[in-house]
């Protein structure tokens, strides 16, 4: 993360959430430790509307990352939102 990057907030893609639907891969790849500093990234993977239109559901990557630009932890989740 640089000085151009916001940080993510709940909002941004869990705050508009009807449900999490499924948790497809949780990883880590490295350990945390105290006094670390731990940033999100999350990426779109794909989206697509539910049959009644007035829903989506939005597939997400989100990635923790440490100070030292490492990852920690990743997930691949799908969740459903209002349109």
């Amino acid at each position: 993360m640089n000085a151009n990057d916001e940080p993510m907030k709940v909002p941004d893609v869990s705050g508009s959430a009807v449900a999490n639907l499924e948790v497809e891969s949780l990883q880590h790849p490295k350990p945390t430790f105290h006094g670390d500093t731990i940033y999100a990234v999350t990426k779109v993977l794909g989206k697509r509307e539910t049959s009644d239109g007035r829903r989506g559901i939005v597939r997400v990557e989100s990635k923790g990352v440490n100070q030292r630009g490492e990852v920690v932890c990743s997930f691949i989740r799908s969740v459903m939102v209002w349109r």
